[in-house]
């Protein structure tokens, strides 16, 4: 049965029951997984990757800010706590967890180094896959530092914001995953978000694209490149 909207002015009746699902959305603006928050055309897309990459990369005072925001959180000491009930399997969670972490096909610092370029662009769309830990194996798949065959982390990679192409958004505004054309053979390619971990440095209406920390300043350095 359909809902009768209330009219302008008219009193709307308390619900029976506990509201269990959302009725409205986070109002992103985007249109098949274009997102059209940004009113200037050139800071869209990839059009916006591509700006803000050149202010990163020419600018001596933004990539000397960028470059110490991520010395200053690569020099923060990471810990692995357990926590649970059962000791005994806590402590087995906690040190598969903490030798994980080290067994990855790349170091912690460059996971790190790759997570922080969401200052440049808002966002950082990392995909994880894992191996089962069977020593020198001649597979990356198998290939660990530990033979408990147990499953680890294989990587934790950064997919390059230049080559996304766009975003996998449900009607709810729950991002779903991403599609990507990565050089160079610029094939489409699907990354669901259950195999992936998504950070950006603002979280508002769910925006998967964040807001680059360099957004404020751009407008200043594009007429200083003009003087």
């Amino acid at each position: 049965m359909k809902q009768k909207m209330p009219g302008r002015g008219q009193r709307v009746a308390p619900a029976k029951a506990p509201q269990i699902e959302p009725r409205g959305s986070s109002g992103l603006v985007q249109t098949w997984g274009q997102i059209n928050e940004e009113q200037l055309l050139r800071l869209k897309g990839r059009r916006a990757m591509v700006e803000f990459r050149s202010m990163y990369d020419n600018d001596a005072v933004v990539g000397g800010i960028m470059r110490l925001a991520t010395e200053m959180i690569s020099q923060t000491e990471w810990s692995v706590e357990a926590a649970g009930e059962d000791p005994a399997t806590d402590l087995v969670a906690q040190n598969l967890c903490e030798t994980a972490l080290r067994d990855m096909q790349s170091t912690w610092q460059e996971f790190i180094d790759e997570v922080m370029t969401m200052g440049v662009f808002g966002h950082a769309f990392m995909e994880l896959w894992f191996k089962k830990r069977c020593v020198d194996h001649e597979l990356k798949e198998f290939n660990s530092r530990h033979a408990d065959g147990m499953y680890g982390l294989g990587g934790i990679a950064l997919r390059s914001q230049e080559s996304i192409d766009r975003w996998n958004i449900a009607d709810d505004g729950e991002v779903l995953g991403l599609f990507q054309r990565p050089a160079p053979s610029y094939a489409v390619k699907y990354i669901d978000m259950q195999h992936a971990l998504l950070f950006r440095t603002n979280a508002a209406r769910n925006n998967p694209e964040g807001r680059s920390w360099l957004r404020p300043g751009w407008r200043s350095w594009w007429l200083c490149k003009r003087l």
